[in-house]
């Protein structure tokens, strides 16, 4: 069982075996995300794609709650599940489980419930240009209803994950995305539904992918030896929400880092803001790896932390360190090497010669923190799967707000250079924040009491 490799198996090997269905899912998702601004970018209008991409900051801090409440759950579940492993004894699973599904949905239905109504007011704050409103409006309305599945999803998503299968999350995702697609083109290209049928196809996809995860869930719930117990667990409803709300306020200020990071780059016009965003996708490349495998990290490091296993965690840091630090390596020299190369996978023959020297700038200066990131990711997921996530929410946070602080400083003497600047000093600020933590050593006495 992958569980029992979390806990014997050699760690670096386990590490990355579970990492990579998390990787190919985070992909597959870009990719789906991407088929979808094609179906309605080429079938409907350039304007109805660009109502939906004003909407992606507003989608992306929603998803940030769901993300939040998620890892607070991997956490519980990972290390309840380390720590009950030598006797065999699993009764306590599924309660929390059925919990953090439970909590997940009524989440969901409030911040439902709030939105709704508030659509077109949401629409208006983010200045979203008034020929396309109609269509951001309809679309975020239809994507507000369909909170409950996103929210479910991914919650179930994470539990599996917790327990040590990062497989099954990876094929509902796969039946969602082709779901997708394929209701997508129908109610677009058939039924002409335009901005609403891509909405809705997303909305049924994930609909009934989640009914899906539920009828498996509720198999898998089944298989763990348990006594009769309550369904629904007071004790573990606490104990999420103090997980659950430091890494959602972190993902939540984090992102809204990253949107006023944009809007102080699009004042420099429209060639800095082409610039940056080819160039930064780049840097999501880079990250996405990493990311993946630090997730994978987040549920090993709880289910060792919950089984006592600090030695074995600290060993599994150090291989992934090299990993990832090796790896940056790669990422950096190709970016020195080929800047224009990558300037032109992006934006084709349309690269200027003042986006090429922007987006060359930004990229030597993403060299760097491909190395700073190396030495974060696994760190900070560390920090996670210990329960250390006060911690985490305020180096995360600070980090989020040395990279604006020191942009706002700098922007008056080197123009968007300072923002690129600013980028970078907020990765190191961050990275030795939480190297800092972990040397420290205090990370091993946040393990959950009472699993």
């Amino acid at each position: 069982m992958q569980q029992e490799k979390m806990l014997t198996g050699a760690p670096v090997k386990t590490l990355l075996l579970f990492s990579l269905p998390i990787l190919a899912g985070n992909l597959l998702q870009q990719l789906y995300s991407v088929i979808d601004a094609v179906i309605v970018g080429h079938f409907v209008s350039s304007n109805a794609l660009g109502a939906i991409g004003c909407t992606m900051p507003i989608v992306f801090m929603v998803t940030c709650v769901s993300f939040g409440l998620s890892t607070g759950s991997s956490i519980l579940i990972g290390q309840t599940t380390g720590a009950n492993a030598r006797s065999g004894d699993q009764s306590k699973i599924p309660p929390l489980g059925w919990t953090s599904l439970c909590y997940a949905l009524a989440v969901a239905l409030v911040l439902a419930a709030i939105c709704i109504p508030s659509t077109a007011a949401i629409v208006r704050v983010v200045d979203t240009p008034a020929d396309l409103q109609a269509d951001s409006i309809l679309y975020l309305t239809i994507y507000f209803f369909g909170l409950p599945f996103v929210f479910g999803f991914n919650m179930i998503s994470s539990v599996f994950r917790s327990l040590g299968d990062s497989l099954t999350p990876l094929l509902f995702l796969g039946v969602a995305s082709v779901l997708n697609v394929g209701l997508g083109l129908f109610f677009v290209l058939q039924l002409e539904m335009g901005v609403s049928g891509a909405a809705i196809a997303t909305v049924m996809s994930q609909g009934f992918a989640f009914l899906l995860q539920v009828i498996l869930l509720i198999r898998k719930m089944r298989s763990y030896r348990r006594e009769k117990g309550p369904f629904f667990s007071a004790t573990a409803l606490r104990r999420l929400t103090a997980l659950a709300l430091p890494t959602t306020s972190q993902e939540i200020l984090i992102s809204l880092g990253t949107v006023l990071t944009q809007v102080l780059t699009n004042r420099f016009g429209a060639a800095v803001v082409s610039a940056y965003t080819a160039a930064s996708k780049t840097s999501d490349f880079v990250m996405l790896p990493m990311i993946s495998i630090g997730a994978g990290m987040t549920v090993f490091c709880a289910q060792n932390i919950g089984a006592g296993q600090i030695e074995r965690v600290q060993r599994a840091f150090r291989s992934l360190l090299r990993i990832t630090l090796g790896f940056a390596l790669v990422m950096a020299l190709a970016v020195v090497l080929l800047p224009k190369q990558l300037m032109a996978l992006f934006l084709g023959s349309n690269v200027t010669p003042e986006i090429l020297a922007a987006g060359e700038s930004y990229l030597y200066v993403a060299a760097v923190t491909f190395f700073l990131m190396a030495l974060l990711f696994p760190a900070e997921c560390l920090l996670k799967g210990s329960g250390d996530v006060n911690m985490f929410m305020v180096i995360a946070i600070t980090g989020a707000a040395v990279k604006l602080i020191v942009a706002v400083l700098l922007i008056p003497a080197l123009g968007y250079h300072g923002i690129w600047l600013g980028i970078a000093v907020g990765w190191l600020c961050e990275a030795l924040l939480t190297l800092l933590r972990y040397r420290s050593g205090k990370w091993k006495r946040k393990r959950l009491q009472g699993l």
